[in-house]
């Protein structure tokens, strides 16, 4: 019987970029009987690898430093010297699982390493794509003008990015109140013609071309303006039976909008100083205006206009002017006109027609 025992080194990997260590020698101790190998005993050395870099380093430490385990390798070989290792089995009964397999490169049995090379913050991803957003602009709406007057409806509209110009039929601004005639917009000349021609929301109200206006609305008016309002003295004669008068009623139409035109407040001597004229040159009758007895007892201070609101300030003292002397002076005289002669303000009965005077104020 011979028996042999000799030392051999066995490299069996290579450094692999993605392990921190792998074990790169084998020192092997190998009996053998009568010059058959009958048993290897070798030790793994474990190595640092240079390729792997401990995420976050500045000094190039490497994450892991070297072991070493021994390992028992059973040599099934028959003897010759340079049959590789054909099974595994640790001393402490654990597979020889680190490291990638060295001839097809597997490292799935390995243990889990950080790749990345180089430094991070270690703060989490952050989307930086502005794909979605790309190409926005700032939107300018634009309004369609149909009726060719150099003012736009809201009946169209076109989006298009700030400093795009629009075609030639379209506005800033929707400020026609009828796109559909071309004698309606706010640039546009009031007339008398029943329509608010300007778009200020009153109908047939003065202008350079509609000083008087015969049949405006069922009505022959005097028209004016002052301090921004616009009046109609009318010759119509209507009876102011109840509340509201039919001369009330009469007003509101002279207005497109609510509570923008009533017959007419005298709040300053002012204003009926300019009133008087109209009365007494060009409609020549007595003409109601919107102040009235609202619980006929003759009291001042129940007075009321048309439009909202008490009598205060002018005329509230009885004092002439406005009033007439010994002014008003009936229980049965609930309404108040301006006298055709003077001008004076009056109280009247109900059962006798009157020509009235609407004041309206323009909307927006």
């Amino acid at each position: 019987m011979f028996l042999m025992d000799r030392l051999r080194s066995l490299k069996i990997a290579a450094y692999h970029p993605h392990m921190t260590s792998v074990p790169t020698l084998l020192r092997c101790r190998e009996l053998r009987l009568n010059g058959v190998s009958m048993l290897v005993l070798c030790t793994a050395c474990t190595m640092p690898n240079p390729a792997f870099m401990e995420t976050g380093s500045s000094t190039g430490e490497y994450a892991e430093t070297a072991t070493s385990s021994p390992t028992t390798f059973a040599d099934t070989s028959s003897g010759d010297d340079s049959t590789g290792v054909s099974s595994e089995v640790g001393s402490e009964g654990e597979s020889m699982t680190e490291g990638p397999d060295p001839t097809t490169g597997d490292d799935s049995g390995s243990e889990t390493a950080d790749t990345t090379i180089g430094t991070t913050t270690g703060e989490p991803a952050t989307d930086t794509d502005t794909s979605d957003t790309e190409g926005a602009c700032e939107e300018v709406v634009w309004y369609r003008d149909f009726d060719l007057d150099g003012h736009a409806g809201n009946s169209e509209q076109l989006l298009l990015c700030a400093g795009e110009q629009p075609p030639a039929d379209y506005y800033a601004e929707a400020d026609d109140c009828d796109d559909a005639n071309d004698i309606v917009s706010p640039s546009a000349n009031e007339v008398c013609d029943g329509l608010d021609n300007n778009c200020n929301h009153l109908r047939d109200e003065f202008s350079d071309l509609n000083h008087a206006c015969e049949m405006i609305l069922g009505a022959t008016c005097f028209n004016a303006e002052y301090e921004g309002h616009f009046y109609y003295f009318c010759q119509d004669l209507t009876f102011p039976d109840g509340f509201p008068p039919a001369a009330e009623l009469k007003c509101t139409e002279f207005a497109t909008a609510p509570n923008l035109s009533h017959l007419m407040a005298i709040e300053s001597q002012a204003e009926h100083e300019f009133a008087v004229p109209y009365v007494t040159d060009l409609v020549q009758v007595e003409t109601l205006i919107g102040l009235y007895d609202a619980l006929g007892n003759n009291n001042l201070e129940q007075y009321q206009w048309t439009g909202g609101g008490q009598l205060v300030g002018y005329g509230a003292d009885g004092q002439t002017p406005p009033w007439k002397a010994n002014e008003p002076n009936n229980l049965n005289e609930q309404w108040v006109v301006l006298r055709a002669d003077t001008g004076l303000w009056n109280d009247v009965t109900n059962d006798y027609p009157y020509a009235f005077a609407c004041e309206a104020i323009p909307g927006e």
